[in-house]
């Protein structure tokens, strides 16, 4: 569920996810309507495949599953208590939604009658106070998930907890309980790099053998410019993060790298915005220290010697500097880091094994969640976990186990052999290739593309010439038509002119024929009869 403010069913990846293990099983699934509505007719992109770990098609998983819809009232009776759905959306995390839990108990309650199956306990993608409630009313205990390291820098994991996430994940009280445990009962413990060597991809081996120079004093790895769940315990913005940072150091010592999942994905007007879109393990590695807030950055950064300052509301804090009020630069020891991968980080393929999910459950011993753990990784790369533990070597052992050469252990425990250096590289050097190759292939393709868009500009351009043909041919039959207006205008101007004249001679001749008329009526003849009729039949000639 969520009340993202920015988008509709903005957990698509999740949902498909947790659907798709669900119908194996024929699950009760939980969601808003939307997200139901949606996959009727979503499309799984073929990046989910690689990202999350999902099948690529929808097929038979809604009628597999048994779909719980959240009601649209009761999300839109929660929305009206607030003056936004952004502050609807960071209170839900904390409140108490009596409404959404009175509701969820009794749609699962009819389902367990009906199916005549128990509710195990409840797998969920988000910490929200309203699931813990409905968890204890059903008396089940609940198993969080989220994102752990993943693709393209290492191989997916999730990080789990049976109390909440980030803040609430709890980890530090784990690692009380797991090491009084390993006090007790001491286990095989990895060096960073013997660490990286089982979680880094095959193509980033090189990581292990790569001396990147520290340019930056801080490196500060941004989260979202949006509310998240966090925001209802910790708001630290990257903002705040920077003006602590900067009490430290000038801007041409920092860099930052904006979160690549940010829905807004803006440029702030911030000092050094890395723009190559480097992986967050190379961004780490070209600083001396780094600042997040509630990242799995802060375990990651760890692993290459890099101290982390978590800031946020973190499941990490236990393992972090935790204030920029003074440099600590503290480090974890590798009991912690090896706590962490192996105890609360998995393969995200594991997350489709329900008897995974049930022995997390209910598990008592972290210690046994450790070996579990780290069994799997080892077993996966052709090892097991008396091998390793028998090894001088143990890096040497994993490479030559990952790269599929035989193991000769030549050098001292915690270096590289020259052969597997060569190795490394020889893989480096093969995937760089592969690299080129996909590069020439995309290069290819647009210079087919510039090439056809080229042929469609000569073509419109051709067009272009004959309207321009067409239009010349019009105006200069518009010059033609024109000229001849002009001297059809100066013939009219010229006959306007003689006529004037004319009209001005005729007005001229009136007026002495009145003059002559008036003079022949002045004088003394004119009174005599017969030469007044002469006169005024002359004027009506006249």
């Amino acid at each position: 569920m969520t009340l993202d403010p920015t988008a509709e069913a903005s957990f698509m990846w999740a949902f498909h996810k947790l659907a798709s293990i669900g119908k194996g099983y024929k699950w009760p699934v939980v969601a808003q309507k939307e997200y139901f509505d949606i996959y009727k007719i979503f499309e799984v992109p073929d990046s989910f495949s690689e990202l999350y770990d999902v099948p690529l098609d929808t097929e038979g998983v809604l009628e597999n599953i048994i779909p719980v819809e959240i009601p649209e009232h009761i999300i839109n009776n929660y929305r009206q208590q607030f003056p936004s759905r952004t502050d609807a959306y960071v209170n839900s995390f904390v409140d108490k939604w009596t409404e959404l839990v009175e509701y969820l108990y009794e749609r699962l309650s009819s389902i367990i009658l009906k199916e005549g199956k128990a509710v195990e306990g409840l797998i969920l993608f988000r910490y929200y106070r309203c699931f813990e409630d409905l968890a204890h009313k059903l008396n089940v205990p609940t198993f969080y998930f989220e994102l752990g390291l993943r693709v393209p820098d290492y191989r997916n994991t999730f990080y789990w907890s049976k109390s909440g996430l980030q803040g609430k994940a709890g980890f530090e009280s784990r690692f009380a309980k797991f090491n009084i445990e390993f006090t007790e009962k001491p286990v095989l413990v990895l060096e960073s790099k013997e660490i990286l060597a089982l979680f880094l991809r095959e193509d980033k081996l090189s990581y292990l053998n790569t001396h990147i120079p520290k340019e930056y004093e801080f490196g500060i790895l941004g989260g979202y410019s949006i509310p998240q769940a966090s925001s209802a315990f910790n708001q630290i913005t990257l903002a705040e993060e920077l003006m602590l940072v900067r009490k430290w150091y000038s801007n041409d010592k920092i860099i930052i790298k904006k979160h690549p999942g940010d829905p807004l994905d803006g440029t702030p007007h911030f000092p050094n915005i890395e723009k190559i879109g480097i992986t967050s393990a190379q961004f780490i590695q070209k600083c001396k220290r780094v600042v997040t807030a509630g990242s799995n950055v802060t375990f990651e950064a760890a692993l290459y010697g890099v101290p982390a300052y978590d800031l946020g509301w973190s499941q990490y804090s236990f393992i972090s500097n935790s204030s920029l009020k003074e440099l600590t630069d503290e480090l974890p020891d590798n009991i912690k880091l090896n706590f962490i991968a192996f105890c609360c980080l998995a393969p995200l393929e594991l997350l489709k094994d329900i008897n995974y999910i049930r022995k997390a459950i209910t598990l008592d011993s972290e210690l046994e969640m450790y070996k579990l753990n780290l069994d799997y990784y080892l077993r996966d790369y052709g090892l097991t976990y008396e091998e390793l533990a028998a090894s001088d070597n143990r890096l040497e052992l994993i490479l030559q186990s990952r790269l599929n050469k035989e193991y000769l252990k030549v050098m001292p425990k915690g270096n590289l052999t020259p052969v597997a250096e060569l190795q490394i590289e020889l893989n480096h050097t093969l995937n760089k290739e592969k690299e080129q190759t996909k590069i020439n292939s995309e290069l290819f393709k647009e210079v087919e593309c510039v090439k056809e868009k080229n042929k469609e500009l000569n073509e419109e351009l051709a067009q272009l010439k004959e309207k321009y043909s067409l239009l010349e041919n019009e105006s200069n039959l518009l010059q033609v038509n024109n000229k001849k207006n002009i001297d059809s205008l100066k013939e009219l101007n010229n006959l306007n002119t003689i006529m004037n004249v004319k009209l001005k001679d005729a007005e001229q001749l009136c007026g002495e024929k009145e003059a002559l008329y008036r003079e022949i009526l002045e004088s003394t003849s004119y009174k005599s009869k017969p030469f007044r009729k002469f006169a005024d039949l002359l004027k009506r000639k006249v």
